[in-house]
C-alpha cells in the first residue's frame, strides 16, 4: 500500500476490500454509483489512472483533494470519481 494517507485509503477501497471480501468468501462488494455534474474543473497529470475524491452537494460532485498527504481530503469526501489515464481534464459542468 502507499505511504500517503489519502493514497492508502483510496487504494483500500479500490484494491483491498474486493480482495479480503473475495478472500473470505462474500458476496463482492458493489459501492453505490451516481451521475453528478462537476461543480469545477480538475486537471490530472498524462498518463496517470486517478481516482479523485468529492463531497456531494445536491446534485454536484464538489472536488476535495488538496495532495496525497492531506487526510482531511478525504474526511470531507463522500466518493470519488475515476479519471482514466488518457484523460488529462475534467471540465466544470455548468448547472
Amino acid at each position: 500500500m502507499p505511504g500517503n494517507p489519502t493514497s492508502c485509503l483510496s487504494n483500500a477501497y479500490i484494491l483491498l476490500i474486493p480482495l479480503l471480501r473475495a478472500t473470505a468468501r462474500l458476496p463482492a462488494w458493489r459501492p453505490e454509483t451516481r451521475r453528478l455534474r462537476l461543480s469545477a474543473s480538475v486537471t490530472s497529470a498524462p498518463g496517470r489512472h486517478q481516482f479523485y475524491p468529492v463531497r456531494i452537494e445536491g446534485e454536484a460532485a464538489v472536488p476535495v483533494f488538496k495532495g496525497s498527504g492531506e487526510i482531511t481530503s478525504l474526511g470531507r469526501a463522500d466518493g470519488y470519481f475515476e479519471i482514466p489515464a488518457e484523460v488529462e481534464r475534467c471540465r466544470r459542468v455548468p448547472r
